[in-house]
């Protein structure tokens, strides 16, 4: 019988010793790494015949060599943290993000132009102090990387937008100044690192203007991959079939643990998974509603060439992701536009979106089949347009992008 130590939650938690033997070695691992809280480990013990076996278990981790109790040398992987921390303070900040968003909304404040000629409203900024404070209160070592800044606040002609911001940010942060305020707004200038935060806090600008779809959208990378995500939707109805039910939804992924599904008005909790059907008769495109974000001729003549006959779906923001993880389409694209060949991608608007989709067995890729890369800055500089689908229907899709 071998000994090894595995390590959770970064070590804060005392280390757990797990007497493992080749035989059972696989429940083993699986009950305490359940019970404990453990994200995974993956060990290789040396057999009889020298060969080494190994046994995967969950998800993968840090590998380190170690000595078991009778002095043989053996692999075994760290787990990576589960992310309890991360994921509650995600939670609550989208939760208090959406909820200053809908006060805004009712109010039907008029919104403002950027210099891109993109729109802004006071919810934006509002959202963006609203997270990048929670994230800095908890993860004061993380960068985020927002969409926003505080630039146009502070210009003398903005002061009735400003002072906006400040009330509805002090109705969730009684005591924050106006300094605060404007601080936490740029928190969001931060820089790529090993570990970062991404938002957007307001994706799908136009659509919460216009009263229709709208996300928070936050993701959490390490090392250039993805490891957590959420998109709060509140105009999102719970139930895809009840398109006038109850509305408000979150969406959260923590790699290789799926996408649950939580209401934000009650305690309500599902997991979203995509559908698998790869017939083109039941295959649904979902698409963005302003037609410029994407080449439509060849969105549609991929349909064609699949042999879908389903009518597109269009959405605003994220959600659209949201929508092909819970089944409500298979696939999303984001082709670049005839003017625009060259055009890459903010990783804000991806970001929560792609490990919402992946956790809940989608893929997402770009054009060309490489995994999208989110290790060089504020663009996917790497990648050629977007492929998003339930992953059953991938290959064919990838087929024709790759040809067109």
């Amino acid at each position: 019988m071998a000994a090894a130590q595995v390590i959770r939650n970064r070590g804060i938690s005392p280390a757990l010793n797990l007497n493992l033997s080749e035989v059972g070695l696989v429940s083993d691992i699986k009950e305490n790494a359940c019970r404990d809280g453990l994200v995974g480990a993956r060990v290789t013990l040396p057999s009889q015949e020298s060969a080494k076996q190994e046994l995967p278990i969950a998800r993968l981790g840090i590998s380190r060599q170690i000595k078991d109790s009778d002095g043989r040398e053996c692999q075994a992987v760290f787990p990576i943290p589960s992310m309890k921390q991360e994921r509650q303070t995600a939670i609550a900040a989208v939760r208090a993000a959406a909820k200053l968003c809908e006060t805004v909304r009712q109010q039907r404040s008029q919104p403002l132009t950027k210099q891109d000629a993109s729109p802004v409203t006071v919810a934006d900024f509002g959202a963006q102090a609203i997270v990048c404070q929670a994230l800095a209160a908890n993860f004061s070592d993380d960068p985020v990387i927002g969409e926003e800044d505080s630039t146009m606040l502070q210009q003398s002609d903005r002061q009735e937008e400003f002072n906006r911001v400040v009330a509805l940010v002090r109705d969730i942060l009684p005591q924050a100044t106006p300094d605060e305020i404007l601080h936490w707004i740029d928190c969001g200038n931060g820089k790529i690192a090993s570990r970062y935060w991404t938002l957007d806090p307001i994706d799908g600008t136009k659509g919460f203007i216009r009263g229709d779809q709208y996300a928070i959208a936050l993701a959490l990378v390490e090392a250039g991959k993805l490891q957590l995500g959420i998109l709060g939707c509140p105009a999102l109805p719970l139930d895809p079939r009840e398109p006038d039910g109850p509305k408000g939804i979150l969406f959260l992924a923590v790699r290789g643990e799926g996408t649950q599904i939580l209401s934000l008005t009650d305690n309500t909790t599902t997991l979203a998974k995509v559908n698998s059907t790869g017939e083109p008769q039941k295959l649904g495109l979902i698409t963005s509603v302003e037609a410029r974000h994407s080449d439509r001729s060849k969105q549609h003549a991929l349909a064609k060439a699949i042999g879908m006959t389903r009518p597109f779906l269009q959405m605003d923001s994220q959600a659209k992701y949201a929508a092909v993880a819970r089944g409500e389409a298979d696939i999303y694209t984001r082709i670049p536009p005839p003017d625009r060949p060259n055009k890459r991608e903010n990783i804000w608007d991806h970001a929560a979106g792609a490990i919402v989709l992946e956790e809940a067995g989608g893929r997402v890729t770009d054009l060309d089949g490489k995994p999208l890369d989110f290790s060089l800055g504020a663009k996917l500089t790497a990648n050629r347009g977007i492929v998003a689908s339930n992953g059953t229907i991938h290959d064919r899709i990838l087929q024709f992008t790759r040809e067109n």
